[in-house]
């Protein structure tokens, strides 16, 4: 489903009237335009120049909206899935950079072929023409990126981190001293700083996206995402986890948990 809306209040979705909240437990709301839009599960959104471009089971991007076309389909039967997108102004690339995992036929030196899972990275400089980065860069998920003006960043399961330059040349970062194995889910670059989130209240930060130093979270909680608003990092995951950071390393636990509530 696709909502969009001009004032955070009045919202317009896709298929048949939806209700959506302005306020604490009540229903204020129903959209009155349907939008066109492939029926596809969606994951992660950006835009640029006027150009949205959202991603999940496929590449759909609109102009206005209210119109949305699918623009890349993996067209496979295997299980295939972008997980995350982001719009990329840097010294060596300007475009679009997708990534997610799926499974794909893999043949060996011996001619024998086999289905094995993969990450899956695609540029665009458009939005709308599409190309694969090969070969494979990994056969973990990647579940987000995002970039400064200077490099890229991929970060996904199994603790893995990856940087590039150009969208298309890729390399794998360690993070010094580090046996996690956990799974990154989501991240920002703010302020400076890329923070990534994810499972057993990992965090991780980096000031140049390349050396990548463990942060202490004082939770075990899986962290789902993270988001700078008004010079604040705030981080959001299960149990009605909340965390707040002003400089992406100390870390303040504002997580607020209601028990019961009356409607």
């Amino acid at each position: 489903s696709v909502l969009t809306s001009n004032n955070l209040y009045n919202w317009v979705s896709v298929g048949e009237f939806t209700p959506y909240d302005t306020s604490e437990f009540d229903t204020t709301g129903f959209d009155s335009t349907a939008l066109s839009a492939p029926n596809a599960s969606l994951h992660s959104i950006t835009s640029h120049n006027n150009l949205y471009v959202t991603v999940g089971d496929e590449i759909i991007v609109s102009k206005d909206g209210y119109t949305w076309d699918t623009q890349w389909s993996f067209q496979s039967k295997l299980s295939q899935q972008f997980n995350s997108v982001a719009y990329v102004t840097s010294t060596y690339y300007q475009g679009y950079v997708a990534v997610g995992y799926g499974n794909a036929p893999i043949t060996d030196q011996s001619g024998f072929t086999t289905i094995n899972p993969v990450s899956r990275i695609f540029t665009s400089t458009n939005g709308l023409s599409w190309s694969e980065v090969l070969p494979y860069l990994t056969d973990i998920s990647l579940n987000v990126v995002l970039s400064s003006n200077n490099v890229i960043v991929a970060a996904g399961d199994q603790y893995k981190i990856y940087a590039s330059l150009n969208g298309n040349n890729w390399t794998e970062i360690e993070i010094s001293g580090s046996t996690k194995t956990d799974n990154i889910l989501n991240g920002v670059y703010a302020n400076g700083a890329f923070v990534l989130v994810g499972e057993n209240g990992t965090i991780v930060v980096s000031y140049d996206g390349v050396n990548f130093n463990e942060v202490v979270s004082n939770t075990t909680q899986k962290l789902n995402a993270v988001s700078f608003v008004d010079h604040t990092f705030i981080i959001v995951g299960d149990n009605a986890t909340i965390l707040r950071s002003t400089d992406a390393v100390t870390w303040e636990n504002v997580s607020l948990i209601k028990t019961e509530e009356n409607f």
